[in-house]
């Protein structure tokens, strides 16, 4: 079996890597906010840019990706976490909303 991205695949793990990068909440910007706070502040940046359930319709909040495409945010996910991450990253199967430690603040 191989395991290769596609090059459209690989296009779309850059494109959620960079999207990561660029938007995961720091410390910083969320100092004070409540776990909720926090969560629906990730969720709503998350649904502004296409990344809440990506599988879904863009007018929805989603990006009308393919099946291929939870594979390469996890794996992107994974990545951002490795580096250190308390705050949500990536999660995916079909939605952006897993975290670190399964809560908002990455408790």
């Amino acid at each position: 079996m191989d395991f290769k991205d596609t090059p459209e695949e690989a296009a779309f793990r850059q494109e959620a890597a960079e999207w990561l990068a660029a938007n995961v909440p720091s410390q910083e910007e969320t100092k004070g906010m409540s776990r909720l706070e926090v969560a629906k502040m990730w969720q709503k940046r998350k649904y502004d840019a296409g990344w809440a359930c990506i599988g879904w319709d863009p007018k929805y909040g989603g990006r009308g990706a393919s099946s291929g495409a939870p594979k390469s945010t996890r794996s992107a996910g994974c990545a951002r976490r490795a580096r250190g991450s308390s705050h949500p990253t990536w999660p995916l199967p079909t939605t952006v909303g897993l975290t670190r430690g399964a809560s908002p603040g990455g408790g």
